[in-house]
């Protein structure tokens, strides 16, 4: 059951094809960026959303940004974002 190709000047012999071949699921890698909240140290509520890569900052985020709900620079601190399953 070998498959015959004719070239012009050359004969090649190919295998016949697999009927199936089965996938293997492969492990996935964990991922080195997560997703964090930073919430605002003003007590508004508000919060932006980001990724980190906790390779190379392990330890929380503190960053100044803009706090629109007292329309000031503010301290934001980071938290994890609760994931429901």
């Amino acid at each position: 059951d070998w498959l015959l190709l004719h070239d012009s000047s050359t004969r090649l012999e190919c295998p016949p094809r697999a009927a199936s071949i089965p996938q293997v699921a492969m492990a996935k890698k964990k991922l080195a960026r997560t997703i964090i909240k930073l919430v605002s140290e003003a007590g508004t509520g508000f919060f932006y959303t980001t990724t980190k890569n906790q390779k190379n900052t392990p330890d929380k985020l503190v960053l100044t940004k803009y706090d629109p709900v007292v329309r000031q620079h503010v301290l934001f601190t980071e938290q994890k974002i609760k994931r429901s399953k």
